[in-house]
């Protein structure tokens, strides 16, 4: 759903702290850093063998830095030159003022995409990108989209004792988890399957009274606080060593039971509640990936993503990255950038937004949020930026372009659209940024009351490109990397139990 207002740790590892850390782009590889060095030295070296040969005509050497240095005459008996001559100095010096704005250009790149990623130290790296640490593993299912805005992934966590499965938003979008209750009797509540709270040996009540949550322009929903456990299993499962399963995956979490919400969003919804993952801290719990750490289930606090948007198929995983379903090499880890008003969003630095290769001026790079939401499924932002947004899309034809098409084959005339996030584009075609609904195609980008100006929320039609994962310790990582084809097949063993609806623990 969208946003409303309403650690990783390897064992005697924690993230650099980021106050005095030395900020530099992260690589994920261990000898680049030494690699880097020794070309370097390289370079200097050849260049000043190249210095040294040539001293009489002016000279652009490139030092292995990208910075162009222009090498002047230095030997005064060649300086008796004709208007030539002098054209020739002024051309140069025209090439040394754009050589040198250009280089300031490239510095203040470096420097910004220096910001927006983050070092991790290399114990850390290595365990999260180890395939050999404990992890709960939920298989997600696509719905088909709504206009309500929300994702149309979901998958089914079970709650209470008895386990009572339900079909669950995993929301990076919401500090809020919550399940509609049985006792709600509204038409919004009732097309979903409910919780019932009396039929749960295991359920406690919160030390919170009854409360009214704001969800925006969704409305507001009247909650109940209770503790409950969450399931990987159903009732009797076992874990192939006999131990029964709830020593090693139940876990109690905060959840708010809906007793009563209403209108066509609520209605609309493919899940029954909300799993939150938030990027703030949560010392209650209430967050299932810190849940599951801080019952020794899982060692690190991660929630990552892959998602299959042809096939309908994905998977969440908890607790480690599936280093199985990326490609290592486009590897990014993203330093999040809080937000004063929504502080448990998951947001990065967006540096550029580009349609069709110019620029769209939304604010980016300077200090624009692009908060990444597995709730959510379009684009959101305020009127103003998508106004400019979809102004640019539809203005970059020969003729007007419609945001509404009733033919797929007139995506072909739709511009291809790029985000820079921490210096890498990330590119969007029309089949990706347009989404079906029943026999027409729209636009996926929409107005969302109560944002800023200075944020754009990306739901599953940016996310299900990439692979994603969010680590959360004092501070908050956001993993994105190209994501390998389903084609390939994947090594899992290692399965040590699962349920009949499909979810796994591994260990």
């Amino acid at each position: 759903m969208g946003a409303c207002k309403s650690k990783v740790v390897h064992q005697n590892t924690t993230l650099p702290p980021m106050e005095g850390r030395q900020e530099k782009e992260f690589n994920i590889f261990d000898n680049d850093g030494k690699e880097k060095d020794e070309e370097d030295q390289y370079d200097k070296e050849a260049t000043k063998e190249e210095k040294e040969e040539v001293s009489v005509v002016p000279l652009y050497v490139t030092n292995g830095h990208n910075e162009t240095n222009n090498i002047s005459l230095s030997n005064p008996e060649f300086n008796t030159v004709d208007n030539d001559q002098t054209n020739k100095n002024e051309e140069d010096q025209d090439d040394k003022d754009a050589t040198k704005k250009e280089k300031e250009k490239v510095d203040m790149t470096n420097a910004h995409n220096q910001k927006n990623t983050i070092s991790l130290s290399k114990p850390l790296k290595a365990a999260l990108l180890s395939s050999d640490i404990p992890y709960c593993e939920y298989p997600l299912k696509k719905g088909d989209l709504s206009m309500n805005g929300a994702t149309p992934w979901y998958c089914t966590i079970a709650i209470g004792t008895p386990a009572q499965p339900l079909k669950f938003m995993i929301d990076t979008g919401t500090k809020n988890t919550w399940v509609t209750s049985s006792t709600c009797a509204t038409d919004a509540c009732l097309v979903h399957t409910g919780f019932d709270k009396q039929k749960s040996s295991s359920l406690t009540p919160a030390d919170k009274p009854p409360n009214k949550v704001d969800f925006g322009p969704w409305g507001e929903m009247e909650v109940d606080y209770v503790h409950d456990i969450s399931h990987l299993d159903l009732e009797s499962e076992k874990r192939l060593d006999q131990r029964p399963l709830t020593e090693l995956c139940t876990q109690e979490i905060l959840i708010m039971l809906a007793t009563n919400y209403s209108g066509e969003q609520f209605k609309n919804l493919l899940a029954d509640g909300g799993m939150a993952i938030p990027s703030e801290f949560d010392e209650k719990a209430t967050a299932l990936p810190h849940a599951l750490k801080n019952g020794g289930i899982t060692k690190f606090e991660v929630c990552s993503f892959y998602t299959d948007p042809v096939m309908g198929t994905g998977v969440c995983r908890m607790g480690a990255l599936d280093i199985n379903r990326f490609d290592e090499n486009t590897v990014q880890w993203i330093e999040t950038k809080p937000n004063s008003d929504f502080s448990y969003l998951w947001c990065v630095e967006l540096d550029e937004f580009t349609c069709n290769g110019s620029v769209v001026d939304i604010g980016t790079g300077k200090g624009f949020n692009l908060a990444l939401d597995t709730g959510s499924s379009f684009f959101k932002g305020s009127n103003d930026v998508i106004t400019k947004i979809t102004n640019a899309i539809e203005g970059s034809g020969l003729q007007r372009l419609s945001r509404v098409l009733h033919s797929k084959e007139d995506l072909h005339k739709y511009p291809t659209l790029e985000l820079n996030i921490a210096g890498t584009n990330y590119e969007l075609t029309p089949e990706q940024y347009f989404f079906k609904v029943g026999n027409r195609w729209e636009l996926g980008f929409q107005v969302m009351n109560g944002l800023p100006p200075d944020m754009l929320l990306a739901g599953s039609i940016f996310l299900d490109t990439v692979y994603c994962a969010f680590i959360r310790e004092e501070e908050g990582v956001v993993l994105l990397a190209q994501p390998k084809s389903t084609s390939q097949s994947f090594n899992i063993g290692g399965t040590n139990w699962i349920n009949s609806y499909d979810s796994k623990l591994y260990i």
